[in-house]
């Protein structure tokens, strides 16, 4: 048999719960999003209104995570929104790598030309290569977030009554703050984390990889320190090619229904550890292996997802999940230095190994089975009943009558 055509039995089933269970409810998306644009612009005002360096370095929102990559889930209901700003013109400024993997510094210099208005930039500097202090503008940060909160908070005839919001509070979240906001029944999580940008020149060198994307040539830094590494941690940042990494997933087909649908299964197991962007990383390496096969990115979704599958369990095998950008850097490290059981990993990948086995076993008989690995109970029931419906239908249709004493069954 075509091994690409292996797994057409599942190309149906896998549409279905991409179309039913995942995809977002469009109503919902433009609601939410027309409230989170009228959130970022009553915030950014309030924050420029409360620390006038902040309104010198700000420069713009950019929309990243995985809704604004068309990964997200179920709902629209997380938003990640990187706050950029620029460092001071005078400043000149050199990322240096650390001995901690996917980690760097920033050294600054020409610290002495900075006037006053700048002078709480310069409190953010320390050690003797005047490296910028990413817990410094953490805390700078949550100042200016609480002022703004506590003037919107205040200006109830204003944003909170006109959309409607019950509450509204802020909670840090590593390098983010985030504003969670009820709105009736539901609830909204916007990520606001401040950025900085750089320009191509100041790319980083070897052991990071080289900027594959032409046409985007800026990246920013995340002040997210590492829990362990040598030195001062709180002078290391995170660099942030979300410009880039989006490029790369674009245009590829399934690409994308297959890592939602990773995620389903991620989800439905409540496989926290595992971070959505360890999940996008996975898909990055998987376009790396394969961007000289150019009729790959032309396969089935039911080929795909069980290629993104079967690449998602050789590295849960391998306790490895390499960082795209600087494959020294490993997630699955980050998650074994923390306070989860070390059994945790093993468990993810026995229940992957199982799933992948299970549908091999049933492909040509019994596909649905991949279903149990992806929906709930309540999920499942629907499913069944919108395969008789369908069914249903269908035989009206085509013999203009209602269909009797036939059982359909899904064998899970």
């Amino acid at each position: 048999m075509n091994e690409k055509k292996k797994y057409n039995p599942l190309e149906d089933i896998l549409q279905k719960v991409n179309g039913n269970f995942i995809s977002l409810v469009d109503e919902e998306v433009k609601k939410n999003n027309k409230l989170l644009k009228a959130l970022l612009n009553e915030m950014i005002q309030k924050m420029k209104e409360s620390d006038p360096l902040f309104e010198l370095l700000y420069e713009e929102c950019f929309y990243g995570g995985s809704f604004y990559d068309g990964l997200k889930v179920s709902r629209p209901d997380e938003y990640d929104i990187h706050m950029l700003m620029k460092i001071p013109p005078v400043i000149s400024k050199k990322i240096c790598n650390s001995d901690t993997p996917g980690f760097v510094y920033v050294e600054c210099s020409n610290v002495e030309k900075l006037d006053d208005k700048y002078k709480v930039f310069k409190n953010w500097l320390t050690g003797e290569k005047n490296h910028m202090n990413a817990l410094k503008i953490r805390q700078w940060m949550e100042g200016i977030f609480s002022k703004a909160m506590k003037k919107l908070s205040e200006n109830n005839s204003g944003f909170l009554t006109k959309y409607k919001i019950k509450e509204q509070r802020i909670r840090k979240n590593g390098p983010a703050f985030t504003v969670k906001m009820e709105l009736g029944k539901n609830t909204i999580d916007v990520d606001l984390v401040p950025c900085f940008i750089f320009e191509e020149k100041y790319w980083p060198g070897t052991p990071f990889r080289p900027n594959p994307i032409e046409s985007k040539p800026n990246f920013s830094i995340v002040p997210k320190s590492p829990k362990h590494g040598q030195g001062d941690v709180s002078e290391l940042w995170l660099l942030n090619f979300q410009l880039q990494e989006r490029e790369l997933i674009n245009d590829k087909a399934f690409l994308k229904p297959s890592i939602k649908l990773l995620k389903k299964l991620r989800d439905k197991y409540d496989h926290k550890v595992i971070a959505s962007y360890y999940i996008k990383n996975i898909a990055l390496w998987l376009i790396e292996e394969k961007r000289k096969e150019k009729d790959f990115w032309t396969q089935s979704l039911s080929y795909m997802f069980m290629m993104v599958l079967q690449k998602y369990l050789d590295c849960l095998k391998q306790q490895k999940i390499p960082y795209y950008w600087n494959e020294a850097y490993n997630f699955i490290d980050t998650l074994n230095n923390s306070t989860i059981d070390p059994k945790t990993i093993v468990n993810i990948e026995n229940v992957v190994k199982k799933m992948i086995d299970d549908i091999e076993r049933n492909l040509e008989n019994n596909p649905s089975v991949i279903l149990k690995y992806l929906l709930t109970k309540e999920e499942m029931t629907r499913y069944t009943q919108e395969e008789e419906e369908e069914e249903e239908t269908y035989y009206q249709q085509t013999l203009g009558q209602p269909q009797e004493n036939q059982v359909r069954c899904v064998i899970i």
